[in-house]
C-alpha cells in the first residue's frame, strides 16, 4: 500500500514521488524555495560584510541551509549547480580560508579601521579556524594593531581611567565617577574616548550597562608606553591646584621610568595620593603643592599612609620645598623628598 514518508498518508490511490505525496512535494518546493532566498541573502552578506559577528553566523547559516536543500534534491529539480555541488565547494577548508581573508582585506579597507576591536571580534571565532590560519591572521594585523595602538586622545584622565579598569576587565561612566571622584560628564567623557580608541566595546545600548574592556595587561601596557615616548611637559606649569598636582606628578612618574603611578580617591587616601611602583618597589608618595616650604608634618603622613599601603618607600613630593624639621625628620624615617629642584629635573628629562 503506497504511504507518504514524510505525513504518513496512505492509500491504493495515493501517488508517490520518491516517497512523497504530491501534497508533500508541493510543500517541499515551496520550503526549497524560501531556502533558496535565504542561501543568496547569505553569499550576498558573506561577499560583502566587514565584520566577524556577520560573518561567521553567516557562513554557518549557509552551510546549514545547503545542507537542506541537498536533502529536497531527490523531490525538487534545481539548476545546475545543485545545492550538494555548492555545499561541497563552500565546506571545503581552502574556500572558508578564503573567504575570511576577503573579510580581513574588506575590513582593512575601510575608513576608521581598528585592528584590536576587529581581532577581538575575530577572536571568538577562533575555533571555528585552522590554527595556522589564525597565526597568519595576527601576522597580518599585527603593522595594523600598531596603528590601533597610538592614541587618538592621550589625555590624562583618559590614561588614569583605563588604569583602573583594565584589571577589572569592564568599565562603565558610574564606576569611573566612583573610583575617581570625577562628575558625571567627565567620566561620559573617559568612557566616549576609551571607545573611539578601540579600548573598549561599544554601548550595547542599555542604561547602566557595563562595557567590557578589550585589551590584555600586556597590550595595554604597549599603548601606555607609546603614550610616554610623548613629551609629558617640559616644566611645571606656573599654578594648579592640588589635585592637578598629584596628577601631574603620577604623569612625571611615568615618564620617569616608573610602570605604575595611580592616584588615590581624593577623600581617604590615609596621607599618600600617589601609588607607583618601578623595578618591583613600591612607593607610597605624598604630592604638595604649596607656595611655602614643607613641614614636618607631611613627613610623618608620608610615612604613616606608606606603612597603610604596605608600600617599600615613603616619599614627599612637592613643587617647593622643606623645612630643615622636616629634612631632618625625613633622614631619620627614611623618608624620601623630592622638592621643586627634582621634580623640574623629571619634567625636563
Amino acid at each position: 500500500m503506497p504511504k507518504c514518508v514524510r505525513c504518513n498518508k496512505w492509500g491504493p490511490f495515493l501517488k508517490l514521488k520518491s516517497g512523497l505525496c504530491d501534497e508533500c512535494v508541493e510543500k517541499a518546493k515551496k520550503h526549497a524555495a524560501a531556502l533558496l532566498v535565504s542561501v543568496r541573502s547569505c553569499t550576498d552578506k558573506i561577499n560583502s560584510t566587514t565584520t566577524p559577528v556577520e560573518f561567521f553566523p553567516c557562513y554557518g547559516q549557509l552551510i546549514d541551509e545547503l545542507k537542506e536543500l541537498s536533502a529536497l534534491e531527490m523531490y525538487v529539480p534545481f539548476s545546475e549547480p545543485k545545492p550538494s555541488v555548492i555545499l561541497k565547494e563552500v565546506s571545503r577548508e581552502e574556500k572558508y580560508s578564503a573567504a575570511i581573508q576577503n573579510l580581513i582585506k574588506r575590513a582593512m579597507c575601510e575608513n576608521g579601521f581598528n585592528a584590536i576591536l576587529f581581532e577581538n571580534q575575530l577572536a571568538t571565532y577562533k575555533e571555528k579556524m585552522l590554527p595556522e590560519l589564525w597565526e597568519q591572521i595576527q601576522k597580518e594585523l599585527e603593522p595594523r594593531r600598531e596603528d590601533a595602538l597610538r592614541l587618538v586622545h592621550n589625555d590624562y584622565t583618559t590614561m588614569q581611567a583605563m588604569d583602573l579598569c583594565v584589571g577589572r576587565g569592564w568599565c562603565n561612566t558610574a564606576a569611573l565617577q566612583r573610583m575617581m571622584k570625577l562628575g558625571y560628564m567627565a567620566a561620559a567623557n573617559c568612557i566616549t574616548k576609551m571607545e573611539e580608541n578601540g579600548w573598549i566595546e561599544p554601548w550595547n545600548g542599555k542604561k547602566g550597562s557595563v562595557r567590557k574592556v578589550l585589551l590584555s595587561e600586556s597590550e595595554w601596557k604597549k599603548v601606555r608606553s607609546q603614550y610616554m615616548v610623548k613629551p609629558v611637559r617640559t616644566s611645571m606649569p606656573r599654578a594648579m591646584d592640588g589635585h592637578q598636582f598629584e596628577h601631574y606628578c603620577a604623569e612625571l612618574l611615568l615618564k620617569n621610568g616608573f610602570s605604575k603611578a595611580e592616584v588615590t580617591q581624593a577623600s581617604g587616601d590615609y596621607g599618600i595620593d600617589v601609588l607607583a611602583e618601578k623595578d618591583d618597589v613600591t612607593y607610597g608618595i605624598q604630592c604638595k603643592y604649596y607656595t611655602d616650604k614643607v613641614g614636618n608634618h607631611a613627613v610623618q603622613e608620608a610615612l604613616s599612609g606608606a606603612q597603610y599601603y604596605h608600600c617599600m618607600v615613603a616619599v614627599v613630593m612637592t613643587n617647593s620645598d622643606f623645612t630643615p624639621a622636616a629634612v631632618e625628620t625625613a633622614r631619620k624615617t627614611n623618608v624620601l623628598l623630592w622638592n621643586g629642584k627634582k621634580v623640574e629635573e623629571m619634567a625636563n628629562k
